[in-house]
């Protein structure tokens, strides 16, 4: 597991967490920190966790840990094994919810700065680590864990949905720009952007920077915190 998260190492991400949790109750767990683990298992943070609700009940979705509802198990995370700044991207199948988890110590914020910015980084070593990575994911699927899940799964505003939005009185949000909102959390650039959306690089621009003004913040990074903590948004 320490060498599949290798390529995270050069940017300060020294820790990484990938769980696969099924609907039928069984699950994968996988991490760099197994001390982390298996304290989490012992103390059943699985029955107040905030990945560890019915499989079903997540989104396609990015979430700060600072963002999550139970902050009780983020602290600790940081107070008993330094795990801080942590951002996790949920993929979700039919039948099954992958969660990718990477976070670093406390001396360096600037790692969750470097996610924000890349996230299209992130995504692209969570495929590495599927591809890359079967031998060690067969063995992990062969022990399988079951342990029970809760219902108290994370907020999660679809963005075809964003007008219905609490606050949206205080922030109005078009629907072109809704639509940025959704590529920018998927980690697309402005030219990836230009060309989904069928617009100018230029025009994609000028959204983001409405976006910033709108938001009251100043850089690309400062908006994707603003707006992962503001509305749990699905990356749908």
């Amino acid at each position: 597991m320490i060498i599949m998260s290798k390529p995270l190492q050069k940017y300060d991400i020294d820790w990484f967490t990938y769980r696969k949790s099924y609907t039928n109750g069984s699950r994968v767990l996988l991490t760099t920190t197994p001390d982390h683990l298996s304290a989490f298992l012992e103390n059943k943070f699985y029955l107040s966790g905030n990945l560890d609700a019915q499989p079903d009940l997540y989104q396609n979705q990015i979430v700060l840990f600072a963002a999550f509802p139970n902050q009780q198990v983020v602290q600790w995370a940081r107070e008993n094994f330094r795990i801080y700044h942590g951002i996790s991207l949920i993929r979700k199948y039919d039948h099954y919810t992958e969660f990718f988890s990477f976070a670093t110590s406390a001396d360096n914020p600037q790692a969750l700065n470097f996610c924000i910015n890349n996230l299209d980084f992130l995504q692209g070593f969570c495929d590495h680590f599927l591809s890359q990575g079967e031998s060690l994911l067969a063995q992990a699927e062969s022990q399988q864990i079951f342990v029970p899940y809760h219902t108290q799964t994370l907020k999660c505003h679809d963005n075809a949905n964003i007008s219905e939005l609490p606050g949206r009185n205080l922030i109005s949000i078009s629907a072109r720009q809704s639509e940025c909102i959704r590529l920018l959390l998927q980690g697309k650039s402005a030219k990836e952007m230009s060309a989904a959306l069928n617009l100018s690089q230029r025009t994609v621009e000028a959204y983001i920077n409405i976006l910033k003004s709108k938001f009251k913040v100043r850089t690309k990074a400062q908006l994707i915190i603003k707006l992962l903590n503001f509305h749990h948004l699905c990356l749908s």
